[in-house]
């Protein structure tokens, strides 16, 4: 009896498997395995930890990920942490320079848009950082874009808008996010191949589409890894103390 019950069980582990179509990567060129020339696909990318990062952890992903992690702990919600968080985060974006994640990546993500038909990015960043974003990536040679639409906002519990190929979320969910987009701007595609480094963003998207005609591929991006697992939150601590020495935070 015990033996057809694991059986089963893991029959159903490889069928969730086979049917959730998320798998892992550790280098962006890797999407290029999963596009099929002969579908409309739309390759939507996170930015933070998947194509860009800081050279040091004081401005990262996993710095901020750190820090309400710690308000969440005292009794916060995830949200009010944000709201706690979010002047020193946008503060310190000003002084931050992001590089690719990869050497290659420019290459990799010129590829990649010739063989699908758009690429995008979709990130958790807030809106006041929305002009800044954009001239990161800019200053980075990346460029993504629908060409048939330019700016449009989307109706959200919090504000949430598309910008220039960028497609801010807030504190919205990015599943919710990137569904209410296709919806506003009557976008039509086949297959939409998301890249994220959070796992929870990826099944997130998946569960939005699930009810829809969309194929979905999800890819954790896993190339940054190390980078996290290295994160030193006493050091980041001192480089904080001192940052704000040089560059003070005003109201």
């Amino acid at each position: 009896m015990i033996k057809s019950i694991n059986i089963a069980f893991v029959a159903c582990l490889i069928s969730f498997s086979l049917s959730a179509q998320i798998y892992e990567i550790t280098s962006i060129k890797e999407v290029l395995h999963y596009l099929d020339a002969t579908k409309k696909q739309i390759v939507v990318f996170d930015i933070d930890n998947t194509l860009l990062c800081p050279a040091q952890d004081l401005g990262s992903d996993q710095w901020i990920s750190n820090l309400i992690k710690e308000k969440t702990s005292t009794g916060l919600t995830n949200q009010e942490a944000w709201e706690q968080m979010l002047s020193l985060y946008c503060h310190i974006q000003k002084f931050t320079t992001l590089m690719p994640t990869e050497d290659n990546l420019i290459n990799s993500i010129h590829q990649i848009e010739t063989a699908c038909n758009h690429t995008i990015c979709l990130t958790a960043r807030s809106l006041c950082l929305a002009d800044l974003t954009l001239k990161q990536i800019f200053n980075n040679n990346l460029f993504f874009q629908v060409p048939e639409i330019d700016h449009t906002r989307l109706n959200l519990p919090d504000d949430s808008i598309y910008q220039d190929g960028v497609l801010f979320c807030g504190n919205n969910c990015k599943g919710l996010v990137l569904i209410k987009f296709l919806e506003v701007c009557h976008y039509k595609t086949t297959t939409i191949i998301f890249v994220d480094d959070k796992l929870y963003n990826l099944q997130a998207v998946q569960k939005q589409l699930a009810n829809t005609n969309i194929q979905f591929i999800g890819l954790r991006y896993a190339g940054c890894d190390a980078r996290i697992a290295r994160f030193d939150a006493q050091q980041t601590n001192q480089d904080l103390v001192q940052f704000l020495k040089l560059h003070p935070l005003t109201n």
